[in-house]
């Protein structure tokens, strides 16, 4: 293909067919530079090298956008396919210099990890169909629905889904606020002379006081998702209404387009989560 292009309609216009021509009409101040065969291997080298660097992004945006329909649907294999796309974008984001999302997704990693774990123990313990009491489990109710449900442990021994009372969300963002902190001050004077110590090449970071923000608003919702706390939903809606300008602005334009999409799914997954908490209190409440 490379070689019929540089022959054919560059080298030697003479033998090209109209459209060729039109090609090479818009290439002709290039044609000396094009036809040099180093030329010509440096540009497919670059070619190759765009398309890999795409191809990760890609597959990196496609795995994250299909395991939060995964989440959505309550399905437990949203958590390693979202490793997976972890993995990925820690080895996108590093390279570019996008070192504070680099550790993000590597600390992903663990959270999801303990959101696998997490999942597996709660369909552990409801198959073994073993009574619970209400107070062991999830978090403190703050709806006169919920509040029936902790004063009734029989109605609550299967509960998964649940609200996280104003106690638990704000225990969550002010622990999320004393890291922010001592973060900010690592990146900025720190996190660069170690990457030097360890002779690889540092960028200057980028987006410190927002990054580091998005970090720890990040870790909030996903230990809010590990709980399955319904609220964990709002928070991951305000996390993709900020990052879309921050990636368009660093020309990640493929994640940008993915945190657009984030936000209708995040959206679905609330009205489904609310569907399956309520269907599941009815479902208790008509055993008994």
């Amino acid at each position: 293909m490379y070689q019929w292009l540089s022959e054919t309609v560059i080298c030697n216009p003479e033998k090209s067919f109209s459209t060729a021509k039109a090609v090479n009409t818009i290439a002709a101040p290039f044609n000396d530079y094009l036809c040099e065969p180093i030329a010509m291997a440096n540009i497919a080298t670059l070619i190759l090298q765009y398309i890999y660097a795409s191809g990760l992004e890609l597959s990196a945006a496609i795995l994250s956008l299909y395991c939060v329909i995964l989440a959505a649907k309550n399905n437990i294999w949203n958590w390693p396919v979202a490793m997976i796309g972890s993995l990925l974008y820690t080895k996108i984001f590093f390279e570019i210099g996008l070192y504070s999302d680099a550790v993000l997704n590597t600390i992903f990693l663990l959270f999801q990890a303990y959101g696998l774990w997490v999942w597996m123990r709660l369909g552990k313990l409801q198959k073994s169909g073993l009574t619970i009491a209400a107070s062991n489990v999830g978090p403190k109710p703050i709806s006169a629905q919920d509040d029936f449900l902790h004063n009734n442990p029989k109605k609550n021994q299967n509960s998964s889904i649940s609200w996280a009372s104003n106690t638990q969300i704000i225990g969550v963002l002010l622990a999320a606020i004393l890291a922010y902190f001592p973060w900010v001050l690592f990146v900025q004077y720190k996190l660069t002379d170690i990457i030097l110590y360890f002779g690889l090449h540092a960028s200057t970071p980028q987006f410190i006081y927002l990054d580091a923000a998005m970090l720890f608003l990040s870790l909030a919702a996903l230990f809010m998702q590990a709980q399955k706390w319904i609220q964990h939903w709002f928070l991951w809606i305000l996390i993709d209404l900020i990052y879309v300008p921050m990636y368009m602005s660093t020309a990640n334009y493929t994640t940008a387009i993915l945190y657009v999409l984030y936000m209708p799914i995040a959206f679905m997954g609330y009205h489904l989560w609310q569907k399956e908490y309520i269907i599941d209190f009815q479902e208790r409440n008509t055993n008994d």
